[in-house]
């Protein structure tokens, strides 16, 4: 099964506007969603319902920190690890 990760990543990457071969080796993990893949608020929409359905997780926006967990792909990685533990 391919890890929690990798999964994001790769779907981010996927959504976003920018192409695979221009982002950083390495650091992946401190890239911005908005500012450094270009996902807009659809994009960040089609991530959560992408992620959910992958690791059966629920997304709860009423939670505190929510802004937080869609500024890198680590903080979101943290928290989808977090809800699988």
């Amino acid at each position: 099964m391919m890890s929690p990760r990798k999964f994001i990543f790769d779907l981010a990457v996927e959504l976003g506007s920018v192409e695979a071969e221009s982002l950083p080796v390495g650091g992946a993990d401190t890239l911005r969603l908005r500012e450094d893949l270009g996902l807009d608020s659809v994009a960040i929409v089609d991530l959560i319902v992408g992620i959910e359905h992958k690791f059966k997780i629920w997304f709860d926006p009423l939670d505190e920190g929510m802004d937080e967990v869609f500024t890198t792909v680590e903080a979101l990685c943290a928290y989808v690890e977090r809800k699988l533990a």
